[in-house]
């Protein structure tokens, strides 16, 4: 890992500041337990959406009843237990790389090598409370997503390219007139 440091060098004309990076190695081993990581095991809601809804409280869980669906309609899983399971540790791998360096200061990563092991896997086939909506507008199918637990929102909504550029022009202008007070009032 690097940190970017600068410094003066040289003195009268030839006096100019440098840039460098003080680099430093580190290792070691580091332990975190996971506990219920979440994969989405379908092609209808993507993995960014279900991790925006999170958390889920699976740990509470209960045995599947045909009667829980009634009047619902659900989506069966369409990955394997071998691509979920290959899903999984590449989100774990990423949130411990954040763990790891998360102790450190730093600007630059050159390289970091991470080797994962796991103890103690288990799987947990279970339908979550995700409530699918869908909308049209302007021709275009919009889908929103609800934690049905949680009440969390997710999901795609139009934008407006008038009102974009009208709050870009308006900002601009303020930022305009602020500058002119500035210079004319000090």
């Amino acid at each position: 890992i690097g940190v970017t440091r600068t410094r003066t060098v040289g003195s009268g004309k030839n006096r100019r500041t440098e840039t460098y990076t003080v680099w430093r190695n580190i290792s070691g081993t580091y332990s975190y337990d996971f506990d219920d990581v979440t994969i989405s095991a379908g092609d209808k809601i993507s993995q960014n959406n279900l991790r925006k809804l999170s958390p889920f409280d699976t740990n509470n869980s209960k045995k599947y009843e045909s009667e829980y669906l009634l009047g619902f309609m659900a989506y069966r899983y369409e990955k394997d237990v071998s691509t979920s399971w290959g899903e999984a540790k590449k989100t774990m791998d990423a949130e411990l790389r954040g763990l790891i360096l998360s102790q450190y200061h730093y600007d630059k990563v050159a390289y970091l090598d991470v080797s994962t092991s796991h103890a103690e896997v288990t799987y947990k086939y279970v339908m979550l409370p995700v409530y699918v909506g869908n909308y049209k507008f302007k021709k275009k199918t919009y889908s929103f997503f609800v934690n049905g637990h949680t009440g969390k929102v997710t999901g795609k909504s139009p934008v407006s390219a008038l009102k974009v550029a009208l709050v870009t022009v308006l900002s601009l202008l303020v930022v305009g007139v602020v500058v002119w007070l500035i210079n004319t009032y000090g």
